[in-house]
């Protein structure tokens, strides 16, 4: 995590909410304590457009994607609303189709 943003979230907001930690590091637990109702979610670009390398799934910016939509089905208080922005690409990926999948099995 960059010491910048570090720096930038402590002077706005103060210390208590602060976790060096990234997406993928985020536990079931702590995302139900947060109790948020609405995500608002953006895939990265990259995996998915014409100017990537279309890789997808496999592409290690969608590390953080593919854990939240993991770790969705796994929490006891899901959010009520997802918002995710429409990335060229993405409604062709594979990303996609697991997002969908984890969502019916949530029965939303």
């Amino acid at each position: 995590v960059s010491e910048l943003c570090k720096q930038a979230y402590l002077h706005n907001y103060g210390g208590e909410e602060w976790r060096v930690k990234t997406i993928e590091r985020l536990r079931p637990q702590e995302l139900d304590a947060l109790s948020g109702d609405v995500w608002l979610m953006s895939p990265p670009c990259q995996p998915f457009t014409r100017s990537g390398k279309r890789m997808d799934h496999e592409d290690d910016r969608s590390r953080a994607l593919l854990h939240l939509i993991e770790v969705l089905q796994q929490m006891h208080k899901p959010p009520q609303r997802l918002l995710l922005e429409n990335v060229v690409g993405f409604e062709r990926s594979e990303c996609r189709r697991r997002l969908l999948t984890a969502l019916a099995e949530m029965n939303w």
